[in-house]
């Protein structure tokens, strides 16, 4: 789903909105979900540098993190890299590449990473809501497994992955690519990686399937846990309405930014409470009692000029 959109995104008022402590479920491992908080920054980076490079099909990438708050947990040159993971779709008829993610290797684990949505096609695809079939790769897989359609398309336009090291293997995304993380994990399995090694430690998640996918998923095993602001509404969609649930447990918290108008009424900013960098990572960072980030303002500034998030 959508990343925060620099030009609708809000600094926060003088008047700080709703908060609450980050609450981590059991088996919850703070210390991969702060290396996925910075990978998953590194991944927005990226898009970032390849929209303002003029979106090019042929792209070479220089890992790089712009999020202040997350620079000081590592450095870029820590971590070994894969070729970057694009995907293939289309949107409004017209045929779009774009780089999504990639592979990374640090302290023994590997860590595959999606970012969020970030072009005008990303968040046509986010709004394709209505549910479409889903063949499980893995077998005896039950019937009537449905997902939303713009996540599946995105998903079955990937590249390969690359080839996954002999090691635990942590699959993260925020927003779009949370779904895109999400999927990957049947295939995963399906591939050969054990459930034993594998976890999913998306950020400000949407649903992604019917309840029949959602059982599906967590029978499969695969320890997941999907980070959630309370009071980011991403995670809300596409809705039980339209026939959605949640795979995995949440790790949740509270922090909502807003501006306060002239009569006094505090309004929440959609897109400041689901930044990836301004918001969840600054969570993860000031665990457990100080999610809000007062400096918020000045931390969007890690957005570019050109880039939605």
């Amino acid at each position: 789903m959508a990343d925060t959109d620099t030009k609708e995104s809000q600094t926060a008022s003088s008047t700080q909105g709703p908060t609450q402590p980050l609450v981590q479920p059991s088996g919850y491992q703070m210390g991969t979900a702060l290396v996925c908080t910075y990978l998953v920054d590194v991944a927005s980076t990226m898009c970032q540098a390849w929209m303002q490079a003029g979106s090019p099909a042929n792209w070479t990438w220089t890992p790089a993190n712009a999020c202040s708050v997350t620079q000081g947990l590592h450095s870029p040159d820590q971590f070994t890299f894969s070729d970057l993971i694009w995907s293939t779709f289309t949107y409004l008829g017209t045929s779009h590449t774009e780089p999504f993610g990639f592979l990374a290797t640090y302290g023994g684990n590997s860590y595959l990473v999606f970012r969020g949505s970030q072009t005008t096609a990303d968040f046509g695809m986010d709004g394709e809501y209505a549910l479409t079939n889903y063949t499980a790769p893995t077998a005896n897989a039950p019937a009537g497994l449905q997902v939303e359609t713009g996540f599946k398309a995105v998903f079955d336009g990937l590249t390969p992955l690359p080839a996954i090291p002999n090691n635990t293997l942590i699959v993260t995304g925020h927003s779009l690519g949370s779904a895109l993380a999400t999927l990957s994990i049947p295939a995963l399995i399906a591939a050969g990686v054990p459930s034993s090694a594998l976890m999913n430690y998306p950020q400000a998640s949407p649903m992604v399937g019917n309840p029949a996918f959602v059982s599906y998923y967590n029978g499969l095993n695969a320890s997941t846990y999907r980070l959630v602001n309370s009071y980011d509404t991403v995670p809300t969609l596409p809705g039980a309405s339209r026939g959605y649930a949640h795979v995995g447990v949440a790790a949740t918290f509270g922090a909502d930014y807003g501006t306060t108008d002239e009569s006094g009424n505090f309004k929440p900013s959609v897109p400041d409470n689901h930044d990836p960098c301004c918001c969840y990572s600054y969570a993860l960072v000031n665990y457990p009692n100080s999610p809000y980030n007062a400096s918020l303002g000045t931390c969007m500034n890690w957005h570019t000029a050109d880039a939605g998030s």
